[in-house]
């Protein structure tokens, strides 16, 4: 049992290390939006998946208690749309469901209210899936809201709004596809448009696992072309899901790339050695 565990531990840890090397791949150094950086109204559409991995009971807290995977999703969305709501009240929330496709649950709206009451009666599809097409979320945006545009010179005019959307994907062997390529093309170039992630996946205790878990988070961190977006993957930890829910509060436009995040209390170590040079000099 104990050589069991320490072989997850090791797969785990592969992960994580894997993860850090794409997302520092993806976001480059010379990264630069020439954009205003300020708190504008933000339209984020939280994309949940409801497969039946979901109500897995795989996270448990330091005391024993079992959780299921969507039963923490519930509750750092919860905290995440409250506390984001405390920072910006104009902000507006809306809600899709990831079962073969993208379902659309809830108009835009600033109550935070009102996708809380809805997100707690979620349940986990009755069915397994074995597939999702990611475009169809792109789709259902297209046919609700335009993409953000400024008039005027965008270097200086802030864009009325930003869209973001948080995809929470809970397959740990089933890889998504696109069949319609050309409704992504609008927010790939659109420097308003946002795509954070969030995968949660069981443990990978066997080596074909790990792959497919390898394959999946690579393709979410494919849709990040521009290293502007933030990525994260979660397997067994229930603290990790609150820590990158709160990760995500940041404005898009205000936050750094995700590789210069700090979250440390104190001062980064470059920055402490800069302030005493100054201080000598």
């Amino acid at each position: 049992m104990e050589k069991q565990e320490e072989i997850v531990e090791e797969i785990d840890l592969t992960l994580s290390k894997y993860k850090e090397e794409t997302v520092d791949a993806l976001a480059v150094e010379d990264v630069v939006e020439n954009i205003p950086r300020v708190n504008c109204p933000e339209k984020i559409i939280f994309c949940i998946d409801l497969s039946k991995e979901m109500e897995d009971v795989t996270f448990r807290s330091r005391s024993g208690d079992p959780f299921s995977t969507l039963s923490l999703i519930k509750r750092a969305v919860k905290i995440f749309i409250h506390s984001k709501h405390k920072i910006n009240k104009h902000h507006q929330y809306s809600l899709m469901v990831l079962a073969d496709e993208a379902l659309w649950m809830c108009e835009f709206s600033s109550d935070p209210e009102v996708l809380i009451t809805i997100i707690q009666h979620f349940q986990v599809l009755d069915i397994k899936p074995t597939k999702f097409d990611l475009s169809t979320i792109f789709n259902n945006i297209l046919q609700r809201e335009p993409v953000p545009e400024v008039e005027g010179d965008d270097q200086i005019l802030p864009p009325p709004y930003v869209i973001r959307i948080i995809f929470i994907y809970g397959r740990s062997e089933v890889k998504f596809h696109s069949s319609n390529y050309e409704s992504v093309r609008p927010f790939q170039n659109c420097p308003y448009f946002f795509f954070d992630s969030l995968y949660i996946h069981q443990p990978a205790d066997e080596e074909n696992k790990l792959l497919k878990c390898h394959e999946i988070f690579q393709d979410i961190c494919n849709l990040d072309v521009n290293g502007l977006n933030y990525v994260f993957e979660v397997s067994k930890n229930p603290t990790k899901i609150y820590n990158h829910m709160a990760q995500l509060l940041a404005h898009p436009l205000q936050r750094p790339l995700q590789k210069d995040a700090c979250y440390k209390i104190g001062w980064p170590i470059d920055v402490q050695v800069a302030v005493n040079t100054a201080e000598v000099a």
